[in-house]
């Protein structure tokens, strides 16, 4: 059985893998094909923006994920996720706070670039707050060995993400269609 669980856990990550590949190969010329290459710059500069937003990510759900799997007493476990939750909620504020003051300011400068896709950077952020929560949940389902189920659903998503980009760059949306699909499927 347990054997069984572990084949299929390290398969299904390797479906996640090779679905985000796919995806990143495959799917970077129909951007540019439907954005040209001035706009898949810009969706590159937001991209290497909010990329900012993931330093401040301290991965407690890692820590968590590897505590939690010791197995220890149900005491100590739970304890751990209260911890675990707070330090979540704590980390969430955090960064909303410091998105909402970086926003504050880079408005207030009248950067072009920024004010042009602020709507962008706010939804963007909202979808970040999203991602360090779902980590929190999806850490104590790692935890309870449910890795191949996470990584199946997972890689549906990633192509369900695509699907709906896809449809949205042919109604002629734009860039936002790529952050749309992501915040949808988040």
């Amino acid at each position: 059985m347990r054997k069984k669980k572990v084949f299929f856990g390290i398969s299904t990550d390797f479906l996640l893998t090779g679905t985000k590949l796919v995806k990143q190969f495959f799917f970077i010329p129909v951007i540019i094909y439907f954005l040209g290459s001035e706009s898949y710059g810009e969706y590159i500069t937001i991209i290497a923006y909010l990329g900012l937003y993931n330093l401040l990510d301290f991965n407690f759900d890692l820590f968590l994920i590897k505590e939690l799997s010791k197995q220890t007493s149900i005491k100590s476990n739970q304890n751990l996720v209260s911890i675990g939750l707070i330090m979540t909620i704590f980390l969430t504020t955090f960064i909303f706070s410091l998105g909402l003051i970086t926003n504050y300011f880079l408005v207030f400068l009248k950067i072009d670039f920024y004010v042009k896709y602020n709507f962008i950077f706010i939804l963007m952020l909202f979808n970040k707050i999203i991602q360090v929560f779902g980590g929190y949940y999806s850490s104590l389902l790692f935890s309870l060995h449910k890795m191949s189920f996470l990584n199946t659903v997972k890689s549906i998503l990633t192509l369900i993400e695509v699907f709906i980009s896809f449809l949205l760059l042919n109604l002629d949306i734009g860039i936002q269609s790529l952050f749309y699909s992501e915040f949808l499927i988040t």
